[in-house]
């Protein structure tokens, strides 16, 4: 630990990712400066935060595996922020997966297959904290549900406020010794083919550069002779209450239009959400996408037609080439790190991603990570 004492870490981008690798950097006494201009648009605080790796549709082994192991660091780390008692940020609600007319069985049973798979493989989740429910069952999970053809039900499934929690991480990391600078990073300081530093309103220099910079990280892409590597991908969710309903005894549910519903207290749901390619950067709220989620969340929960509408939010999410996240070291460029990639799926791994990028810096290795390395899109 002492080496690590004298050592400088930048992080660019106070999303979820950023504010976990913050918080782990310095835990480890490496001094950490977090940068962050709260850009309009950043996912973290515009996601419905379902963290149900067991039900991903994912195949890859390895991306499963990542998000597994992510999915078991929440309870301790939410306990370790002393945010165990707070349903408002996290709190475990179990998800319904549905089938709602013949035309989803083929997905429901494809979803179902992909589950039972890694049981056998993994032996996770245990056979009695996921399970198929008659059709019929499925309104005691979900009081007012539209009649389903099928439905399993995930006991594990948790939902979280990426906001709150982003905010709760960063205060801990800055109490502990993180300095937050509220500025935009224009590039990095390269000196003799080595990144030095970052420049923005002053030159900072630091031994590691961390970039965890969401739909924005491929704007320091050619300085580090890459290609662009992320884009926005804008996903719209909309904020709604039910204004009968006071005890919200409800899981989350998902259905098999790529969209779901979360409980929150008070009568409060979120629906989403629109995945939206070649989005650009703007991210605005459009009619179609409003109407795409309304839809939806009607579709599935008939009474949300009467409920009054909250709010909007329009998040960019950033989506890698291949779908799959962006973590480690940069090629030639040992002391940059990368984090991004993470599609829709930030929530569900931000925080043990940020863990794991952190403990590079140390040499220590909590997962293998070499799959999701930059370098996969050279060969």
């Amino acid at each position: 630990m002492a080496c690590l004492l004298t050592r400088t870490a930048i992080v660019i981008g106070g999303g979820i990712v950023g504010a976990s690798v913050s918080y782990h950097l310095i835990k480890l006494g490496i001094k950490t400066t977090l940068y962050d201009d709260a850009r309009e648009g950043n996912a973290t605080t515009a996601a419905a935060g379902i963290i149900s790796p067991e039900t991903s549709h994912y195949k890859d082994p390895a991306w499963f595996q990542l998000a597994l192991k992510s999915g078991m660091f929440y309870g301790p780390f939410i306990v370790e922020l002393g945010l165990e008692n707070r349903s408002n940020v996290y709190s475990k609600v179990g998800e319904l997966t549905i089938a709602l007319n013949a035309n989803e069985i083929e997905s429901y049973n494809n979803t179902r297959d992909l589950v039972n798979s890694r049981h056998l493989k993994y032996g996770y989740p245990a056979s009695d904290e996921m399970y198929e429910i008659e059709p019929q069952e499925a309104k005691q999970y979900f009081p007012g549900i539209a009649p389903v053809k099928k439905a399993f039900y995930n006991k594990n499934a948790a939902r979280i406020h990426g906001g709150e929690l982003r905010d709760h991480i960063v205060q801990s990391a800055n109490k502990k010794g993180l300095k937050i600078i509220n500025e935009t990073v224009d590039g990095l300081r390269m000196v003799e083919g080595k990144a030095t530093g970052i420049i923005s309103d002053t030159i900072t220099e630091a031994d590691y550069v961390i970039i965890t910079g969401g739909a924005w990280s491929s704007l320091f892409a050619e300085q580090l002779d890459l290609k662009p590597f992320v884009e926005p991908q804008r996903g719209q969710i909309a904020q709604v209450k039910l204004l009968d309903l006071v005890d919200n005894n409800y899981c989350i549910l998902r259905a098999f239009q790529g969209h779901y519903l979360v409980p929150w207290e008070n009568g409060h749901f979120v629906i989403g959400a629109t995945r939206e390619l070649n989005s650009g950067f703007d991210p605005i709220k459009t009619i179609r996408g409003v109407q795409e989620v309304f839809r939806e969340g009607i579709r599935v929960f008939p009474a949300l037609e009467n409920a009054e509408l909250i709010e909007v939010k329009v998040g960019l999410r950033p989506r890698s080439i291949d779908d799959l996240p962006i973590l480690g070291r940069v090629p030639n460029y040992e002391n940059v790190i990368l984090g991004t990639g993470m599609g829709p799926s930030g929530l569900q791994l931000g925080p043990y991603c940020g863990k794991i990028l952190a403990e590079l810096i140390t040499g220590s290795k909590l997962i293998d990570i070499s799959n999701f390395n930059i370098g996969r899109f050279s060969k």
